[in-house]
């Protein structure tokens, strides 16, 4: 009954003993495989999985940093390019001269 409970766990890294069945079959065939120690394996499963899979924190981490880039990305869309501030500046020139050049 605990082999079906642990295998029906999505995360494979954060259950006490690290892995469920099927990360510690692979973790196995990796350690075979690649003759690193058992533990190293174990740990590089580990690793792999939240590479895929990433912490509830790192989830929330990457969306603000995903809008912080797009709320950059809009503002320099939003902001005065060299020819609009040209433009502005010299009607605001061309109001000053006629608004205040009546009382020169």
């Amino acid at each position: 009954m605990n082999l079906l409970i642990a295998e029906s766990r999505i995360c494979v890294a954060c259950d006490t003993d690290g892995l469920t069945i099927s990360g510690l079959i692979v973790a196995r065939y990796l350690s075979l495989s690649t003759r690193c120690s058992h533990e190293d394996a174990i740990k590089a499963v580990k690793i792999s999985h939240e590479s895929f899979f990433p912490l509830p924190y790192a989830q929330g981490d990457f969306l603000s940093a995903e809008f912080e880039e797009e709320e950059a990305d809009q503002f320099e869309l939003q902001a005065p390019s060299s020819d609009s501030k040209k433009n502005f500046d010299r009607c605001m020139l061309q109001n000053c001269i006629r608004v205040y050049g009546k009382s020169l």
